[in-house]
């Protein structure tokens, strides 16, 4: 906890105490130096299977630190997840933290922090950005045009598979990530690669590619490709079902933002590039519950409509994942041919703060899970309070 209160006295500190961030060029002699701590604090109720529970909604602290000369410019940031209510359960896909791929267990203990980002970086100014660290990957480039909503969505676009933050494959906050990002007139460009260890028989771990272009003022369109390896004897070795090669994401999507109204659309391709814990009863060997890698695809729609103090959000979420095809050696299958996310997002925001706000969301749900079983229908009712402040001062050599 004393991490937590510090951080939240450094925030509440240079909120009281900020300097206006200078809009005139830096003298060639000097160095600005910048901080710019922040946090965003969520929570909700929820009512769902016909109960009511308090729910953690991805709350975070954080911070960046830069050193500026002339037009080159160093930084450092962090952020971490704060659990203020001690939940296990989340709607929200945004807040997974754990990591891994292949990994047995289905839910990671849930604890006081958690890091979301951790990074370092420079900016060349005109000839692109460089950084460092556990930070958005270029896929998110694209599928960030939807995963807006204030609890639900985000789950159809290939960004957080296998219930983790996509970090080690690279498709959300990608771990151990060096990250290329320039704009160039109206086309915005990403690279990507990951070493994230030196066992897996591969020089990388990883690699991506993004592509964006501003058409119309508040419209732009985009393209990402994100390329993950895993150890070659666990893809060869046939030994995870389904897995038969490295997994890799394919994502396209259009955004525009208004005055009035955000509208945003993508359409996500992976293959081997997700996973589901199966269920089946074999003879002979009773009920086993195997670890399942599949293909899919899946669309998400985003809109929100805006007016003075009060918003009407509403989106869509389908995700179909091909597993029609995977079953034991027995012949068993371990996943539904059912299985399949399907859901209907309706939501509104009153504020009546800027930097406060009420939300409510509803999800419709069509979809069948992994086991065949309804996905179930959700309603939440919370506060979001977000804070974030920068202060700059520039110090003569």
């Amino acid at each position: 906890m004393r991490r937590f209160s510090l951080m939240v006295t450094l925030l509440l500190t240079f909120q009281g105490t900020c300097l206006l961030a200078q809009t005139t060029e830096i003298p060639e002699d000097s160095i600005q130096l910048s901080f710019k701590p922040y946090g965003s604090f969520r929570g909700h109720f929820a009512v769902y299977n016909e109960e009511l529970e308090m729910q953690e909604n991805g709350s975070r602290i954080g911070f960046e630190f830069g050193v500026k000369r002339k037009k080159t410019r160093f930084y450092a940031g962090s952020e971490l997840q704060l659990n203020m209510f001690k939940g296990d359960a989340s709607f929200n896909a945004d807040a997974n933290t754990s990591g891994g791929f292949l990994i047995a267990e289905s839910q990671q203990a849930r604890q006081v922090f958690a890091t979301r980002l951790g990074y370092i970086g420079v900016d060349f100014h005109k000839w692109g950005n460089f950084s460092l660290g556990k930070q958005w990957g270029v896929y998110y480039d694209v599928t960030s045009y939807t995963d807006k909503f204030n609890v639900f969505g985000g789950q159809a676009s290939a960004t957080y598979v296998a219930r983790t933050d996509g970090g080690a494959v690279g498709t959300g906050r990608a771990d151990q990530a060096l990250i290329y990002r320039n704009k160039i007139g109206p086309v915005s460009v990403g690279a990507q690669v990951q070493a994230r260890t030196g066992v897996n028989g591969h020089f990388l771990d990883g690699y991506g590619l993004s592509a964006q272009v501003d058409i119309l003022e508040g419209l732009k369109a985009g393209v990402a490709f994100n390329q993950a390896y895993l150890v070659d004897t666990l893809v060869n070795s046939g030994g995870i079902l389904g897995l038969t090669d490295q997994p890799n994401y394919f994502t396209i999507g259009a955004s525009y933002t208004g005055k009035r109204f955000e509208l945003g659309a993508v359409y996500a391709m992976e293959t081997n590039g997700d996973l589901s814990q199966g269920l089946a009863n074999v003879s002979g060997q009773g009920i086993v519950t195997p670890t399942v890698v599949y293909d899919a695809v899946g669309v998400e729609f985003y809109g929100k409509l805006k007016f003075e103090k009060f918003n009407l959000i509403a989106g869509y979420n389908y995700y179909n994942p091909a597993t029609e095809d995977i079953t034991l050696p027995t012949g068993e299958r371990p996943i539904s041919p059912d299985y399949e996310r399907q859901y209907i997002i309706l939501g509104a925001e009153y504020r009546p703060i800027e930097t406060a706000y009420f939300y409510s969301e509803l999800r419709i749900s069509s979809g069948k899970t992994a086991l065949g079983t309804d996905e179930i229908d959700a309603f939440t009712v919370g506060i979001r309070i977000d804070v974030e402040r920068l202060t700059t001062k520039t110090i003569k050599r």
